[in-house]
């Protein structure tokens, strides 16, 4: 939208004069009513009117790319030419998602007769009636819809989107759309009736005469006018009732639920946004779970009211003692500080908040602007009571889990030239619950951005939903909160599959996901240690194997997370499916389990068909188009390769004899998601041989013969086990009706 360049002001001196400046690009007029007419009606209206009247591709929110929120009309002349062939769209974005609706576009038909019925029916017997109704809607239609495109001027990269802001125009639409009834009716009626004769006023006019109709013609064209406008909304309803069907699913309830079993006893939980705060506080409010929790809204504490109720008691939990008083934060006062390192010496945290309170709000020429002048800061830690707090009664663990990370705290925000009221106050929390020997522990949500951390993620540990102090936070701990209190949201029912699941709710399962994905990774790292008493227990509770090692509790909960949050329910987002397919092959070659071995090729493939069909769906693609779909679409067509390696290995080990499984180990605990990405062009795409590919080893730069060295290690473990490396790829191209050649330009 730039096609002019101009210089702006970019810095102000205190005597108020510009002193520095920056070359940018300005738009002119015409690319201002490019961006109006292609964004801001085109996408921001527009599309939102053609989901209601025509169809809608899919529940993704859309950006422009071709496959994500578009309209469509289920006639493939109109919808391939603009959006590629939608037969070849992935499941996901296609037929097997529930917010795919097609309408052929007969409601958008039917209110456009509607509309020209209204305003040209009785123009020749009374011009100025009808025209007068027809302004009338009209003016409805243009007011709550155009004209709030015209008044909101929408930035780009709405948040969400705001199809719900023209709800009023809709309506009048449908106005429309019903008196197309009638005009259908009188259609009809006026090709069945008898010619009109024409008749002479007296002022010397010819009127036609009102054509008169058989009783049966009226009834047999009023009939099909209503089977029609019956026929119209009952097609609608057969494609939209699923998508606005939220019988049976508990999801929000339920992962608010899980938000607070994450956490210890009197936490602070800092949440960000609306779908990881409402759920907590309904949880709290309504049926009194958890209520000694503090849910600590970080977008809501950069306000004064809000941090004043921090500082109040509630229900069950006491109020969170902080270092800043109402008149250090009050008026806006902590809006912005500046921070200007006055030294680079370590100071106690609540000390240099001290500071930053008193600090003189003056001193650079703006109002109520504070400045930090230790960045620089520390939070002392009292290691025998953090041991007697946290003690798990076995020695083992203590030594473990406690000891390593027991220690003084540290953060440093010099690099920054900033500091908001929300991460002062989140601060002050954390520094008081650390000076208090942790008597009310902090969390962050795994929703909260990392840059909200405070420079604390290397003290931060994964429990479930949350991250907390690492001390606090063991493997083992959580896995027992995960088994005895997670709820699943409706997710694990017989008719999950039948549960409509929209874009912000898979979100949230998505983290569920990962949240128990941190876990599984922390088990793994010391797998080989014996499971605790308490987790025996939390098994056997809850009607579980009682696991031996840390491996059979990572294995507990892999499988948790392929029953209770079923990838046949909502799909994995993202690589996540592959890593918990990677998590089951390193589990088979830990414990030489074959069920983990049949899990990782099973995940491997369902992740497989899924990234197949995209590169299909990318084919359909011009050159030109198929940038638009994406960079985290561009990037799963290349973890097609992964899913393909995690096959190949499980063929490998199951064809292997006994004398040659233990190399074959070898080779594959070399690899990598990240080397199998880098290796897929080479052994499942273009299918090199070993001889081929060790005649070219010398080609290679020398930054890049340590890759190709592990291509030939899985291409002689191919060999020894009897196994076609390309067998699951040629299964794949053939099944999905696309070549190597492609898959080469799509993975690009």
């Amino acid at each position: 939208y730039l096609t002019s360049q101009t210089s702006i002001a970019t810095h102000r001196s205190r005597a108020g004069r510009d002193v520095e400046f920056a070359s940018v690009w300005k738009p002119g007029f015409g690319s201002n009513l490019r961006y109006f007419f292609n964004y801001q009606f085109a996408h921001m209206y527009w599309r939102y009117f053609m989901w209601n009247f025509a169809g809608r591709q899919n529940d993704f929110q859309g950006n422009g790319e071709p496959h994500l929120g578009n309209w469509i009309s289920g006639i493939p002349a109109i919808d391939n030419a603009r959006l590629g062939d939608q037969s070849a769209l992935p499941d996901d974005y296609g037929k097997g998602n529930k917010g795919h609706n097609v309408f052929y576009m007969l409601p958008l038909i039917l209110g456009i007769i509607g509309l020209l019925y209204q305003a040209l029916y009785q123009h020749r017997t009374n011009p100025m009636r009808g025209i007068q109704q027809f302004w009338v809607v009209f003016f409805l239609f243009f007011m709550t819809g155009i004209a709030i495109v015209l008044y909101l001027n929408q930035t780009p990269g709405q948040p969400r989107e705001r199809d719900y802001a023209f709800a009023g125009s809709f309506y009048a639409y449908a106005i429309w759309i019903g008196m197309g009834v009638p005009a259908i009716g009188v259609m009809l009626r006026n090709l069945l009736s008898p010619k009109a004769k024409k008749t002479t006023t007296a002022d010397g006019i010819a009127v036609p005469e009102q054509p008169r109709s058989s009783k049966g013609v009226l009834v047999a064209t009023a009939a099909i006018a209503c089977a029609i406008g019956l026929a119209v909304p009952l097609q609608m309803v057969s494609q939209t009732w699923d998508d606005h069907d939220r019988s049976g699913r508990y999801t929000t309830r339920d992962f608010g639920f899980n938000y607070l079993s994450s956490l210890d006893e009197n936490a602070i939980i800092f949440t960000n946004g609306d779908n990881d705060t409402f759920p907590l506080w309904y949880a709290q409010e309504v049926e009194n779970f958890r209520p000694d929790v503090r849910v600590v809204n970080l977008s809501y504490l950069t306000t004064d009211w809000y941090a004043n109720q921090m500082q109040h008691p509630t229900l069950g939990a006491e109020a969170i003692p902080m270092t800043a008083q109402p008149k250090d934060y009050a008026y806006e006062r902590l809006a912005y500080s500046f921070i200007v390192p006055a030294s680079d010496d370590t100071v106690e945290t609540i000390e240099a908040l001290k500071n930053l309170y008193s600090s003189d709000a003056s001193r650079f020429g703006y109002p109520n602007t504070h400045y930090l002048a230790e960045p620089k800061m520390s939070m002392s830690v009292d290691s025998a009571k953090v041991m007697a707090r946290y003690d798990t009664g076995v020695e083992a663990y203590n030594n473990l889990y406690l000891a390593p990370f027991i220690s003084d705290i540290y953060t440093d925000m010099s690099a920054s030239s900033g500091i908001n009221q929300s991460k002062v106050l989140s601060l002050d929390m954390i520094a008081n619950s650390v000076a208090n020997d942790f008597n009310r522990p902090a969390y962050f949500a795994t929703t909260v951005p990392e840059s909200y951390y405070l420079g604390l993620t290397p003290y931060l540990g994964a429990s479930g939903l949350a991250y907390g102090g690492s001390y606090s936070v063991t493997a083992d701990k959580s896995y027992c909160k995960i088994v005895s209190d997670y709820r699943w949201g409706g997710l694990d029912g017989p008719d999950a599959k039948k549960l409509y699941l929209d874009e912000t709710v898979r979100r949230m399962v998505e983290s569920v996901r990962s949240g128990i994905y941190s876990v599984v990774e922390d088990l793994m790292a010391t797998g080989h240690a014996n499971a605790s008493d308490n987790a025996r227990r939390v098994a056997r509770e809850n009607g579980l194997e009682e696991p031996s090692t840390r491996f059979d509790m990572a294995r507990q909960l892999l499988d948790m997370l392929q029953t209770k949050l079923s990838p046949e329910v909502t799909p994995y987002d993202g690589i996540l499916g592959l890593y918990i397919a990677r998590a089951y092959l390193d589990l088979y070659l830990a414990t030489g389990n074959s069920a983990d071995l049949d899990a990782a090729e099973a995940v491997a493939k369902l992740e497989g068909e899924r990234y197949a069909q995209l590169v299909k769906y990318a084919t359909t693609l011009s050159p030109l188009d198929r940038p638009l779909l994406g960079a985290e679409d561009n990037r799963a067509m290349k973890y097609l390769g992964e899913a393909v390696a995690i096959v190949n290995y499980a063929d490998m080990l199951r064809k292997a004899s006994p004398e040659q499984i233990n190399e074959i180990k070898a080779i594959i605990r070399n690899t990598s998601i990240e080397s199998d990405l880098r290796l897929a062009s080479i052994l499942y795409i273009e299918g090199y041989d070993y001889q081929a590919l060790a005649d070219e080893l010398s080609a290679y730069p020398q930054s890049q013969r340590g890759i190709v060295q592990v291509a030939l290690d899985v291409l002689h473990a191919n060999a020894v086990a009897g196994t076609d490396p390309m067998a699951y790829s040629n299964q794949l191209m053939s099944d999905h009706g696309f070549t190597a050649r492609q898959w080469l330009e799509v993975a690009d």
